[in-house]
């Protein structure tokens, strides 16, 4: 912007682009021009582009074609007299045209190939320079009193309003201590509607129609409302913008329909968009509840899990160079506040280079966490399951944390996965080896899967023998999760012979490595059938 303001103070807004639009231009090309250089283009573009570096970046407004005097098309009538050296057929407005001084060093700086043209910028021309800034202050000089005059009469003209109204009260104020004056019937509304008409035309003259349909237009019903619980509840649910819009729609037209509301009110009905907006709203506010509460607070405990989601949206770049909505698969790892539980953050972990293994990238993120709630000192205990990635003596998790922070903290190990780990091995030496992530090669392990579509054995033998099993009250029961309070139950039903009308159609849980427990519950399933 500079140089074009070198080559003449006249080239600026709204000759050229404003400086917004250039950032944008020159955005746009250097993508051009990263796509060539990533090979993501064909050839007939990467030449276009190959051009277009050494052409001008022309950043001018009017793209009309300028025509030097030596060529014909340009119509000059004396090319020895022109001053300007070139012309140019430009329809647009004033304050947008090219200075004709500039006409001839624009046209060759257009046609020019390279860095060198005929016509090169050398220095300011002082002289021109200074009779163009004298130009621009005296029109600026003359701008700014035009303003005046124009203000110092719309003065003059209130004044004379003010005047002329108190004179109209003065009137008035006569007519009605005139004995003989009678007021019209002002509860006629025909008298009323000619009674304002009069007044409009004589205070408006002919724009009183433009008061009149103001006055007479009806205003426009605008639902502005604002539902933060709504928003919350599509949240915690999981449901898009558009379905829960549908839903809250749906169940005011129900309230409309039942009669508890007027129909007048279906204009609450609910907006996606809107609901887009309030839903950011409320996460911003809670993420900024949240941050208030942690400067308070430091962490002294901290957990995380993570799982791999093979149905994530998002976007990615296709072999064309376009980005476009796919599905992949992408690690999510959650970390919470320890012993409350509250919510602290998530991260999708980098990508690991090929001396780095995936465990360092997830103790990067969580150090990072840290680090944003100043808690570097504070922590303590540091939870996570019993993976290896997690626990490893040497490369997991917990091991690079520690080597971040250079301090030792307590590892809280996941009891339930560690309580699994007897089981696994019982089947493993008896049984034979796991197959997949869900299957078993022993004859035993492999009716596991089928489990679910045999027939109950109303005659199946009962295990009394061996230790009594410890009686659990209710409230221990109760605090059990599903999967853990159907083998208590399933064990108490073998153990003494009889089987409960409820847990002998049952379901059992999905077969999987990763969860033992559901692996047990089937061997014990397996025995009623």
């Amino acid at each position: 912007m500079n140089q074009w303001l070198k080559a003449n103070p006249k080239f600026c807004p709204p000759v050229t682009i404003s400086e917004k639009s250039l950032i944008q231009k020159i955005e746009k090309w250097w993508k051009k021009a990263e796509n060539v250089a990533w090979g993501r283009v064909k050839q007939e573009e990467k030449r276009k582009v190959m051009d277009m570096l050494d052409k001008l970046f022309d950043i001018t407004t009017c793209t009309h074609s300028i025509k030097l005097c030596n060529v014909p098309e340009s119509l000059c009538n004396d090319q020895a007299k022109c001053k300007f050296g070139a012309h140019i057929k430009c329809d647009c407005p004033k304050d947008r045209k090219i200075p004709a001084l500039e006409l001839s060093w624009l046209a060759i700086q257009r046609a020019k190939t390279g860095e060198s043209s005929r016509m090169m910028m050398k220095g300011v021309d002082k002289k021109e320079t200074d009779k163009q800034m004298k130009a621009a202050k005296r029109k600026l000089e003359e701008e700014s009193a035009q303003l005046k005059r124009n203000k110092k009469m719309e003065d003059e003209k209130n004044e004379q309003l003010i005047e002329q109204e108190k004179l109209d009260v003065l009137e008035d104020d006569t007519r009605n201590q005139d004995e003989s004056y009678v007021l019209p019937n002002l509860t006629d509304l025909a008298v009323k509607e000619q009674l304002v008409n009069a007044l409009l035309k004589e205070k408006l003259g002919d724009k009183a129609y433009l008061v009149k349909q103001y006055l007479e237009q009806k205003k426009i019903a605008r639902n502005t409302m604002p539902i933060p619980n709504t928003a919350r509840a599509s949240l915690r649910c999981g449901l898009s913008p558009a379905t829960a819009a549908l839903v809250a729609s749906a169940y005011l037209k129900d309230l409309i329909d039942a009669g508890y509301l007027e129909p007048e009110k279906s204009v609450l009905a609910c907006d996606p968009s809107k609901l887009v907006r309030a839903r950011k709203k409320v996460m911003d506010d809670s993420r900024r509840s949240r941050n208030e509460d942690s400067n308070l607070k430091k962490i002294v405990g901290m957990g995380y899990d993570g799982r791999k989601d093979a149905y994530t949206r998002s976007m990615v770049v296709d072999n064309s160079g376009k980005l476009k909505m796919n599905i992949i698969s992408e690690e999510h790892v959650s970390v919470t506040e320890e012993p409350s539980g509250r919510y602290l953050s998530h991260f999708v972990p980098e990508e690991p280079n090929l001396k780095e293994k995936p465990a360092f990238k997830v103790a990067e993120a969580l150090y990072e966490i840290l680090l944003q709630n100043d808690s570097l000192d504070s922590l303590q205990i540091l939870m996570g399951d019993s993976t290896n990635q997690n626990t490893g003596w040497r490369g997991g998790t917990h091991a690079h944390l520690e080597k971040l922070i250079k301090r030792k903290l307590f590892w809280a190990i996941c009891s339930i996965h560690t309580n699994e780990l007897p089981l696994r091995h019982l089947i493993k030496s008896v049984d034979g080896n796991t197959s997949s992530g869900k299957g078993f090669m022993g004859p035993v392990g492999s009716l596991l899967s089928k489990v679910n579509d045999m027939e109950y054995d109303p005659n199946f033998m009962a295990l009394s023998s061996g230790e009594d099993l410890i009686e659990l009250s209710k409230d221990i029961e109760k605090s059990l999760s599903t999967d853990q309070k159907i083998c208590y139950r399933l064990v108490k039903a073998v153990k003494s012979g009889v089987l409960p009308i409820n847990l002998q159609d049952m379901k059992c849980g999905t077969l999987n490595h990763a969860r033992w427990l559901t692996t047990g519950q089937r061997l014990v399933f397996l025995w009623t059938r």
